[in-house]
């Protein structure tokens, strides 16, 4: 899909449009979006970290084990192939159309390295920095 938004802006700008819309809801709400911090600029924003040859391998694994419908691939190789290719597609086009970077640290109120934290360590590291962020 990154690649066919490379040439469709459409996609890009439906998704914008659904974003702002759930901003403006009195709903409280969890979203996992590249580009949602940029449009609900008042919200919490959190970026979870993880190193392209971690996450390779841990994508790789999930495949062996349950299959995945949007991904297949036959090595690590290959999946971090796919992740650097995606990477650099969204990188591009999010320089392109808003002239940010996605990734930049300073986008977000915290960021949080999962290669060595399980999901409730950085469960509980969210949550911490959610109440300090709510009474700052």
């Amino acid at each position: 899909m990154n690649i066919s938004a490379e040439v469709q802006r459409d996609i890009d700008l439906k998704v914008d449009n659904l974003l702002q819309g759930m901003y403006r809801t009195d709903d409280e709400l969890v979203i996992d979006s590249r580009m949602a911090w940029h449009w609900m600029s008042s919200s919490f924003k959190v970026f979870l970290m993880l190193d392209p040859a971690t996450a390779a391998e841990r994508i790789f694994a999930h495949l062996q084990s349950a299959g995945r419908m949007s991904e297949d691939a036959a090595s690590v190789q290959e999946v971090r192939k796919s992740i650097d290719r995606r990477f650099a597609s969204e990188q591009k086009r999010y320089a392109a159309l808003y002239g940010v970077d996605p990734t930049d640290p300073l986008n977000f109120d915290v960021v949080i390295n999962t290669k060595y934290n399980d999901l409730d360590t950085v469960t509980a590291m969210v949550c911490a920095a959610y109440q300090a962020w709510r009474i700052a």
